[in-house]
């Protein structure tokens, strides 16, 4: 590899940089999940077995990293490596949609959040710090703006029905009992109605 710049140098150690604290802390994730896993075994081994696990996990994921931010900051006209950096950036509104979220809670309540859903359209610029070749990205990023949240509370519980005989009660007694006995007539017999004979 060519003697870099001191651009590209600063760029290379930006890169290595964040793989590192990428592999950290994965790695650091990967070796207490294997910690975890491996509790039936004695503490020694435990141990050795997590930071093995959690050193390879992150070894290969400093790599990786390393690898695809370094194939992006290389330049695709000349090759030259760590090369490529954004040198401009812009943010065109696309539009605006007014929204509402509600998300219920344990407590029966309901958590409202109203929103402006703002899209914008963004031109991302990079430039190559070797050959001056430009190229461009478009994309597409939302952001809210004027988030308000509040707590509806939980809705009260319905009354229960009255009995049908309280609601009798209320508007003015006990109906009538169709099972009392008919008046009888003066002669003896039933009244009106009645299936006595005179």
């Amino acid at each position: 590899m060519a003697d870099l710049s001191a651009d590209q140098l600063e760029l290379k150690a930006s890169i290595n940089k964040s793989a590192t604290i990428w592999g950290a802390v994965l790695g650091v994730i990967v070796a207490i999940i294997a910690w975890l896993v491996l509790g039936s075994l004695d503490s020694p081994v435990r141990a050795i077995g997590a930071l093995v696990l959690g050193g390879a996990a992150g070894f290969g994921i400093y790599r990786w990293q390393f690898g695809s931010q370094s194939k992006s900051a290389q330049c695709g006209k000349c090759n030259a490596a760590f090369s490529i950096t954004r040198t401009d950036r812009k943010e065109t509104e696309a539009g605006r949609e007014d929204k509402v979220e509600r998300k219920p809670q344990d407590d029966g309540s309901t958590e409202v959040t109203r929103f402006t859903e703002v899209k914008f359209d963004v031109v991302d610029t990079y430039t190559c710090g070797s050959c001056s070749d430009v190229t461009t990205k478009k994309y597409q990023v939302t952001r809210r703006e004027n988030v308000q949240t509040k707590v509806d509370p939980a809705p009260a519980p319905a009354a229960e029905p009255a009995p049908a005989s309280a609601v009798s009660a209320a508007k003015g007694g006990a109906a009538p009992s169709t099972d009392s006995p008919q008046p009888r007539s003066p002669s003896g017999g039933l009244g009106r109605g009645g299936s006595g004979s005179e």
